[in-house]
């Protein structure tokens, strides 16, 4: 008798024993998409299926972690059998019915209550900007009482996607008002061997609201043409103008470099209009500060980057930009006006960066060396000279993380 109680007591320790969940650890992925509170649990048992939308920022999708639970009524099932679920299904899809882009599974023995579990993928690429993907779980088998549980919120929510609930994987309920626990992982491409170079070009005249900022359509336009004119492809620059440089137009833009972009490439930005301390204006009036640029180019793969601040006090973006890999340039410094003329139709600075990337920089009575390739360098200290000896006082600034001199046109 005390061996039959013995083997019924280790059946069910071993029904019920945990092994912890295998850990992933890539090097060079991050956080990309995340909700993280939780108030509630969802039941996931028998043919329901529940889903959490997303928008992928990073290039590519890495893994993913849940915060999954379970719900396990204890029996004798040496007697009376067990009616636990099967393994968790847990899959990455770009449509809500369509097929798995990536899955895996987890059985119900190896979760534990209410803790974060990290599922591991086949790295799924992003090709196109804020497109949607869905993390899908499912199961067969279970019951209300034997069951994982998916944790969620109604409070503080992701705001880039929406709960799901589905009977069949196919007909699916959206719930606005609440959002699954979840973090997504992703990385930048990798570099393919060859150098591209991408740009966005920025110039706002007209403000609804605020005096004109003179001649920063001829800025951004005689930019965009210096560089086309000399090496660059007209569909790797971005140009935004007046009514088109809204911040949220701006940051689109950024997504879009990112897409495109990958670590063997050249960045460069350039905004000419409004601007303060700290802060470039755009078109809808709202600011643009060192910490919006900073996290839009840390998600970039490339960390090589051109900034052009063609602004009022543009200098105070010099020390919170500065990064390695990085050169900033702005039009004056951070407790200076910068100025525009009628007799360029531009900015001082605008003008003359625009005539060294055209090639004057080059020349070795300006100080180039003649080899037919205007680096970043080459174009600042041709352009700060003129420019800080023109009408009015204006003191062009500079940093340059980058190691060696960074080639910008190709004149030769």
């Amino acid at each position: 008798m005390k061996i039959f109680v013995f083997l019924v007591f280790l059946l069910i320790v071993l029904e019920n024993f945990y092994t912890p969940e295998k850990i992933f650890n890539k090097t060079g992925d991050t956080i990309d998409q995340q909700q993280t509170d939780c108030n509630f649990g969802e039941k996931i048992y028998g043919n329901k299926f529940f889903a959490q939308s997303f928008i992928p920022q990073e290039d590519k999708i890495t893994r993913i972690k849940l915060k999954i639970g379970r719900e396990s009524k204890k029996t004798f099932s040496f007697f009376f059998g067990s009616n636990k679920p099967d393994n968790l299904q847990v899959s990455i899809r770009d449509s809500l019915s369509g097929k798995d882009l990536s899955s895996c599974s987890i059985s119900f023995d190896r979760v534990q209550s209410k803790s974060w579990i990290e599922f591991d993928f086949d790295d799924i690429i992003v090709n196109s900007m804020n497109k949607t993907f869905y993390i899908v779980c499912h199961t067969n088998g279970g019951d209300q009482d034997n069951c994982y549980i998916w944790f969620y919120s109604n409070k503080n929510l992701y705001n880039n996607g929406s709960y799901y609930f589905s009977e069949d994987g196919i007909s699916w309920e959206e719930n606005v008002s609440e959002d699954f626990c979840f973090q997504t992982f992703g990385s930048d491409k990798e570099g393919d061997g060859t150098r591209n170079y991408w740009a966005i070009v920025v110039g706002v005249e007209k403000y609804p609201s605020l005096p004109s900022a003179t001649y920063a359509l001829n800025d951004a336009n005689d930019i965009k043409n210096s560089l086309i004119f000399n090496g660059w492809e007209n569909s790797h620059i971005k140009l935004l103008i007046n009514d088109e440089a809204t911040k949220k137009n701006i940051s689109k833009a950024f997504r879009w470099m990112d897409v495109m972009e990958d670590s063997d490439d050249i960045l460069l930005f350039v905004f000419s209009g409004r601007g303060g301390f700290d802060k470039i204006i755009t078109y809808d009036d709202y600011n643009i500060t060192p910490e919006d640029m900073n996290k839009w180019f840390d998600r970039m793969g490339s960390k090589n980057a051109v900034v052009i601040i063609e602004s009022w006090y543009s200098g105070s973006f010099i020390g919170s930009l500065s990064k390695l890999g990085r050169i900033i340039m702005a039009s004056c410094d951070k407790y200076e006006k910068s100025w525009r003329y009628s007799m360029l139709e531009n900015s001082a600075f605008i003008y003359y960066i625009a005539k060294a990337l055209n090639g004057d920089a080059d020349k070795p009575r300006n100080g180039g060396n003649g080899d037919g390739v205007v680096t970043a360098e080459e174009a600042f200290h041709y352009a700060s000279y003129l420019t800080s000896v023109y009408e009015k006082p204006q003191h062009p600034q500079i940093y340059d993380g980058y190691d060696g001199e960074l080639p910008l046109t190709f004149v030769g």
